[in-house]
């Protein structure tokens, strides 16, 4: 790692303009976007969001080293397709956390709680 290290000052003295930098946009070009007006899960045929990350089981996944008390769904997993942590509202994704329904614990290592993740 590396330290930077102002002297002679204190931070009273600084602004944030001391530190904002431009950015000239005018050669980017947007690669990729998503409205959210419906949501295109990926699956066999293709599709734009997967609901598992790429190292995650069948059945879904959590991060244990996180402490994450939820499982994450893949929409995927026919066994816990009853579970739908995903809504798409007027251009807004909502993912949603929940307690787990009793038939669906011992599919997702009894976790407690159920949610979703979307990944590309």
């Amino acid at each position: 790692g590396e330290i930077l290290e102002f002297k002679d000052t204190t931070i009273d003295k600084m602004q944030p303009g001391q530190f904002e930098l431009p950015i000239d946009m005018s050669a980017m070009k947007l690669s990729f976007s998503d409205e959210f007006n419906s949501l295109n899960l990926h699956n066999d045929q293709g599709g734009t969001w997967d609901t598992n990350f790429s190292w995650g089981a069948p059945n879904g996944s959590t991060l244990s080293n996180n402490g994450e008390l939820q499982w994450y769904i893949d929409a995927n997993y026919a066994p816990t397709s009853s579970v739908h942590p995903f809504s798409v509202n007027n251009g807004v994704l909502t993912i949603t956390a929940a307690q787990a329904p009793a038939d669906i614990k011992p599919l997702i290592n009894n976790y407690e709680y159920t949610s979703g993740i979307i990944t590309t």
